[in-house]
């Protein structure tokens, strides 16, 4: 007598373990990586890899620079806000990221300069204490242009959620105490209004396009 085999992932089973994966996938990317993937984004089709956000509110925070001093986000409004996350051990793209960010603040007028803010918080706040983060800034030329923000752990760590920012530790398995971090490599641009206008890949982002963008953002 034939015997009915009940197959052990049905059709509807496989779709949740699918969609499963890919929420869990999500997460560990960030949501800001996330957008990008289902394509939530809209991309305005430049070859800089620049998303066009909704212009909500960004979220607020208070964090310390490299001088000691608190940078709250809120007080800023009136200038046209760069944010990107970096660390000052990083071995490839936060300097280059912060490099690019350095040369579209060196292509801006004098009074464009004054009208821009450039904040890079760390992912490493165990590392990145006030003076290593004014050590890195002087030793690149940075000084001037960027503002390096850190803070407690837990207070990075809703601020990385905010921005959809996913932060991982990736330890040497010889050498646990010797890391990298893994971090969401993306910067915003927020209007003089605090509103989130624009998202861009770090790899992707081209100096003079940016300079552009951000003396467009001052004229608004």
């Amino acid at each position: 007598m034939d015997q009915t085999v009940t197959p052990i992932f049905t059709r509807r089973t496989l779709w949740l373990l699918v969609l499963s994966a890919a929420l869990l996938t999500l997460t560990s990317l960030g949501l800001a990586t996330a957008l990008w993937w289902l394509g939530w984004a809209r991309s305005d089709g430049n070859q800089e890899g620049a998303v066009e956000l909704d212009a909500r509110p960004a979220p607020d925070f208070t964090l310390i620079d490299q001088n000691e001093q608190p940078v709250q986000l809120s007080a800023l409004r009136g200038k046209v806000v760069v944010l990107t996350f970096l660390y000052t051990s990083c071995p490839d793209i936060c300097p280059l990221t912060a490099q690019k960010l350095a040369t579209a603040f060196d292509r801006l007028e004098p009074g464009q300069q004054r009208a821009v803010a450039i904040l890079a918080v760390t992912v490493d706040p165990e590392q990145d204490t006030p003076a290593r983060l004014r050590q890195y800034l002087d030793a690149n030329g940075l000084s001037g242009k960027l503002t390096f923000l850190t803070g407690d752990r837990a207070t990075l760590e809703q601020v990385w959620s905010s921005y959809g920012i996913g932060v991982m530790k990736q330890p040497q398995p010889d050498n646990p105490k010797v890391y990298t971090v893994g971090h969401t490599t993306v910067t915003y641009i927020i209007d003089k209004e605090g509103r989130q206008r624009l998202l861009l890949r770090d790899e992707e982002i081209v100096p003079q396009s940016l300079a552009e963008r951000l003396a467009g953002l001052i004229e608004e």
